[in-house]
C-alpha cells in the first residue's frame, strides 16, 4: 500500500455530550438573535462546528431542539424568578402574578397573523460629501 492510497487516521476525537453542548449553545444564540423561524438546523450546526446534519440526529426536529435549549434555560429562569419573588410580600406578589396573568390572556388574544416582520432599524448613513 502506497502513501497515497493509505487510509487517513481519524485524528478527530467524537465526543457526542461535547457536540450536544455545542449544539445548544449554538441553537441558543441562533434562536435569540433570529428567533425560531429563522434560525435553520444546518446553520445551527455549521455555527456549533458540527456537520449540519448532526443537530437533527440529535434532537429529530427543530422544534425539539428549541425545547431542549429552552429546558435548558429554565432552571436558571426559575431562579432568577424565586430570588426576585423572595422580596415581595404577600400583596405584592399577588399583583405581580396578577399583571403576569393579564399580560397571558392579552398574548393569547393577539392574532397568530400579523403580517410581516417590521424592518430591522438601521442608523442614518451620514453623508460627508460637501
Amino acid at each position: 500500500m502506497s502513501a497515497l492510497t493509505a487510509p487517513v487516521p481519524d485524528v478527530r476525537r467524537r465526543d457526542a455530550a461535547a457536540s450536544r453542548r455545542a449544539i445548544l449553545d449554538a441553537a441558543e444564540q441562533l434562536f435569540a438573535q433570529r428567533g425560531y423561524d429563522r434560525a435553520s438546523l444546518g446553520e445551527i450546526g455549521r455555527r456549533a462546528g458540527v456537520s449540519a446534519a448532526l443537530p437533527a440526529y440529535f434532537f429529530g426536529c427543530k422544534e425539539a431542539l428549541y425545547a431542549a435549549v429552552l429546558d435548558r434555560l429554565l432552571p436558571a429562569v426559575v431562579q432568577t424568578t424565586t430570588a426576585v419573588m423572595e422580596g415581595f410580600d404577600e400583596q405584592e406578589l399577588t399583583a405581580f402574578l396578577d399583571t403576569l396573568a393579564r399580560v397571558r390572556v392579552a398574548i393569547a388574544d393577539v392574532p397568530a397573523d400579523l403580517g410581516p416582520p417590521a424592518p430591522r432599524w438601521r442608523p442614518p448613513t451620514l453623508n460627508r460629501s460637501p
